[in-house]
């Protein structure tokens, strides 16, 4: 019966991105995490703002510690306009069952909000985990700033402009690692506009190029690790590639890994039921362990 089930997922998920409508789509996310489970791992929810979004999970691994953890701050994709913190229990697992804390947030959507206020929703919630480290027990050297999608355009931008953390009195190296899982970096050019009208209409209002994480690269970011597909037809991954090409020439630390994946893949294969798809789980770990933000087991 789990077979069946597994095969159901596998099925249903690999269509996530454009063949299933955004409320069957959320289903086969919260079949993912069911899945997944969170045995031994306890997740509370926490307010960040005042506004109904603006709400945190927090992962901690029951395992007793004598040192403090790592955390890891996760957003979610949905073009900016979906998505639900819930959905992505099954990251909440795989970044705990590694012994990090795992904080995965909501942010205001459009059209209630346009450019940028979802980044100051992100910025917030970094705010709220330095001033909540000591409950938690983090080791902020070892906090890293992860995302999926819009996620990862979010990411990226609180990396390379300094802006939005400086607002709430933080900095971009206040950051140790930039995870980006099937990131927008480079989608709009003076020649063709933003890549799609439902990203323009997002973006509607903000000077196109303020919209840009490649815009704003100096090499003095964080470091940061792109993973992509290179079968992504949402953001596809030449943009990737130029974006890191050019962070390498300013002589930012990048890794790039490339997988046969579609634009939802490089999220759902971290989960525990679909680590078979590829190797991006065990680069993801051995990349941690090279940095020092993993210990070796």
């Amino acid at each position: 019966m789990a077979r069946v089930w597994l095969f159901l997922c596998v099925c249903l998920i690999g269509c996530v991105p454009t063949n299933i409508p955004r409320s069957e789509a959320g289903s086969a996310l919260y079949l993912l995490s069911n899945l997944s489970g969170l045995e031994g791992i306890t997740r509370v929810s926490r307010s960040y703002g005042l506004h109904p979004r603006q709400v945190l999970d927090i992962y901690t691994p029951n395992q007793a510690s004598s040192t403090t953890r790592g955390a890891i701050i996760f957003g979610y994709g949905g073009g900016y306009k979906d998505g639900n913190r819930d959905e992505y229990r099954f990251i909440g697992e795989t970044f705990s069952s590694l012994g990090f804390v795992t904080i995965i947030y909501d942010y205001r959507l459009y059209p209630e909000v346009q450019f940028p206020t979802y980044l100051e929703d992100a910025a917030s919630v970094m705010r709220w985990v330095f001033d909540h480290a000591a409950e938690y027990r983090l080791n902020l050297e070892r906090l890293i700033l992860a995302g999926h999608s819009a996620g990862a355009h979010i990411a990226a931008m609180l990396a390379t402009n300094p802006t939005y953390l400086e607002r709430v009195n933080l900095k971009p190296r206040a950051i140790a690692l930039v995870v980006c899982l099937a990131g927008g970096y480079d989608f709009w050019n003076e020649q063709t506009g933003f890549i799609s009208a439902d990203i323009a209409a997002v973006m509607q209002g903000a000077p196109p190029a303020a919209t840009q994480p490649i815009r704003f690269l100096t090499g003095a970011e964080p470091p940061m690790l792109l993973m992509h597909g290179q079968a992504d037809t949402i953001l596809p991954i030449a943009q990737a590639r130029v974006f890191a090409q050019r962070a390498k020439r300013l002589g930012m630390d990048i890794t790039m890994f490339e997988y046969s994946g579609d634009h939802a893949s490089t999220v759902i294969d971290l989960a525990a039921p679909l680590r078979f798809r590829s190797s991006q789980y065990r680069d993801f770990i051995k990349f941690l362990q090279t940095k020092g933000l993993l210990q070796t087991k």
